[in-house]
C-alpha cells in the first residue's frame, strides 16, 4: 500500500473551536499514522503540500437513496439504465462533496454495488441494504 505525507494543512482538534494550522499528516495503508506540528520524514510517501488548507477525515451519510428516482411507484417506468445513471451521479457528488462513506438505506442493489467497487462508477464506500420497502396500496393520488 502507498503512503501520503501531508503538509502545511489545518485541522480541527477536539477541544478546540478554531482551526489548528501548520501541521503533518502521515497516512500510512489507508489510516492516519500521525497528526503532528513535529516535522516527518517521508520516506517511501508521497508528499502533498496542501497550501494551508483544512484537510479532515471524510464524512458518513448514514441514511442515502442513490437511487431516487425509484423511491416512488410511480416512478417504476424509468428503465434500469436511468436508475444506474442517477445513482453514478449521486455517488460522484457525495464523493466530490468529501462523503467517504455511504450508508445506502433502500433502493441500490448489487449491480451499482459492484460497478462501484469494480471502479465502473466512482464514488464512496457503500453499505447499501437492498431494495426499499414501502406500504402496500400506495397510488399516486397519496
Amino acid at each position: 500500500m502507498s503512503s501520503f505525507l501531508f503538509k502545511n494543512d489545518q485541522v480541527v482538534l477536539d477541544g478546540n473551536t478554531q482551526r489548528q494550522p501548520s501541521f503533518n499528516i502521515l497516512v500510512k495503508d489507508n489510516r492516519i499514522a500521525a497528526v503532528t506540528r513535529d516535522p516527518i520524514d517521508p520516506r517511501d510517501a508521497m508528499v502533498i503540500d496542501v497550501g494551508g488548507r483544512t484537510l479532515m477525515p471524510g464524512l458518513i451519510d448514514a441514511h442515502a437513496h442513490i437511487t431516487g428516482l425509484s423511491l416512488s411507484p410511480k416512478n417504476l417506468a424509468y428503465p434500469p439504465a436511468d436508475l444506474v445513471l442517477a445513482a453514478a451521479t449521486y455517488l460522484r457528488n457525495s464523493l466530490m462533496a468529501g462523503f467517504t462513506t455511504i450508508r445506502e438505506a433502500g433502493g441500490a442493489d448489487y449491480t451499482i454495488a459492484h460497478l462501484l467497487k469494480s471502479g465502473t462508477i466512482i464514488g464512496p464506500r457503500m453499505f447499501y441494504s437492498g431494495k426499499a420497502l414501502t406500504r402496500r396500496g400506495f397510488s399516486d393520488a397519496n
